[in-house]
């Protein structure tokens, strides 16, 4: 008997440029390798071209890519949304009129997945127009409380029937805004991959304990902490630890401790770092197209980040490759202390220097810490355990 197969558009902001596109990717590559492949067919819009246009061809996936979807984000400052907003009503929105004249000849989709709930504005619009008789949305961010949240919220929720969570925190801080959606709501967590290949020529002469910082600079992420943390390392031990960072270093103005004149001459964080005398110890390679592989050959995963949010996409994959991790919050799923890495909440570094002392001194833990990351990730973030959660979604079962 021949089944009818069950279309499903999703719509992808990142397009292979951030961790939600790579969830998305990786759920969809789990789902090609099952059975239920053959009642599902899939296709992705991108807002961005990127590696993953081949590799969802090698899949046998359509993925189109249109840098017009218009998408709407909160941010903290209010005049900041309210300049957004208007640039949003006045000039993006009408530039995608194009890209919503070929959505609108997709009605005949039975599930519209938007992976972002930057894609408010575009689910309501779809919801008017009845194109795709499901819409599931992925709130994947924990944005700012405020009024332009509040309505991202609000409009999802009335454009939407099921809201995907990739924690329990995302679905926490949404209810808090709005209250209890009328809507199908499920917690899902981001599905990570663990058998990359490890890069031998990079750092391939270091010897010393590699601490890995796969961010962007952002005050938000604490990038700058990182020079308080070495700085609380005793002089005599300084030279066993090397910080590594994999990401835009392009310095933010108001950061602590770091003088305005290096944000006003549009200097990088490692002209900080030259101006301190640090450079030895700190090694910056700039945006990586595989950030996995540095990850591979680090020691250990540091994220002092100002949000306390420890579940983010690079914390997931240091787990899964077996790096402990150090961070901040009180979400203890993923980072849990000695048991795959260590978990402040509240920041302190001298704590994390003395921690780093006794592991570089006893590296033999690496591998009890390995054992329990690794197993962590398995147990949450199984790409073909969140791949029939996910079809679970889409098929209403």
């Amino acid at each position: 008997m021949n089944l009818k197969k069950i279309r499903i558009l999703c719509l992808d902001i990142e397009g292979g440029h951030g961790g939600s596109s790579r969830s998305l990717f990786y759920s969809i590559e789990a789902i090609t390798k099952k059975k239920k492949k053959s009642i599902i067919d899939i296709t992705v819009i991108c807002r961005k071209k990127s590696w993953l246009v081949n590799e969802y061809k090698k899949m046998g996936i359509t993925c189109l890519i249109e840098e017009s979807m218009p998408r709407f984000t909160s941010l903290s400052k209010t005049n900041r949304n309210i300049y957004q907003l208007i640039l949003f009503i006045f000039f993006i929105w009408p530039k995608s009129i194009k890209f919503r004249k070929k959505i609108l000849q997709m009605k005949n989709y039975d599930v519209l997945h938007f992976n972002h709930v930057s894609l408010g504005f575009l689910a309501l619009w779809c919801k008017y127009k009845d194109i795709g008789s499901l819409k599931t949305m992925h709130i994947r961010t924990m944005p700012p409380r405020n009024i332009f949240t509040k309505m991202l919220y609000y409009i999802s929720k009335i454009a939407c029937n099921s809201f995907i969570y990739i924690t329990e925190n995302e679905k926490k801080h949404l209810h808090s805004l709005i209250g209890k959606p009328e809507v199908n709501e499920k917690i899902i967590y981001n599905p990570v991959k663990s058998n990359y290949k490890k890069n031998k020529n990079l750092l391939k002469d270091e010897k010393r304990f590699i601490l890995g910082i796969l961010s962007n600079f952002s005050y938000n992420r604490g990038v700058d902490r990182t020079v308080e943390i070495f700085e609380k390392i005793p002089l005599p031990k300084r030279k066993n630890f090397v910080f590594v960072f994999g990401g835009d270093m392009t310095l933010e103005q108001n950061i602590p401790n770091i003088p305005k004149k290096f944000f006003k001459n549009k200097l990088q964080f490692s002209d900080f770092i030259k101006s301190k005398g640090y450079e030895k110890n700190f090694i910056f390679l700039g945006q990586l197209q595989n950030p996995e592989e540095l990850m591979r050959n680090i020691h250990v995963l540091l994220k002092p980040t100002r949000l306390a949010n420890p579940w983010g996409r690079d914390i997931l994959e240091a787990l899964a490759m077996g790096k402990p991790v150090i961070s901040l919050g009180e979400y203890q799923k993923f980072v849990e202390n000695n048991l795959t890495g260590l978990l402040q909440k509240n920041y302190n570094p001298q704590e994390i220097a003395d921690w780093l002392l006794h592991l570089e001194k006893n590296r033999s833990q690496l591998k009890v810490f390995s054992i329990e990351c690794k197993k962590r990730i398995r147990h949450y973030c199984f790409p073909k355990t969140v791949s029939e959660q996910l079809i679970s979604v889409w098929l209403q079962k």
